[in-house]
């Protein structure tokens, strides 16, 4: 098993007077990306390659 070395970290454990609440979930990416195309016609989305390529002719 030469070139294997192992390393055991020890990872600094939190200080309860550096304690900070963790927020509320927001939007998940999903919910983002519908927000994003919710204004865009039909018409538009239609026309985009069904995979996402932008240049997927060549």
């Amino acid at each position: 098993m030469s070139g294997i070395t192992q390393v055991n970290l020890k990872l600094p454990q939190p200080d309860s007077t550096q304690a900070k609440e963790i927020p509320e979930r927001g939007k998940s990416i999903w919910q983002i990306a519908e927000d994003f195309v919710k204004d865009i016609p039909e018409e538009e989305l239609s026309k985009l390659p069904s995979d996402g390529a932008e240049q997927h002719d060549h």
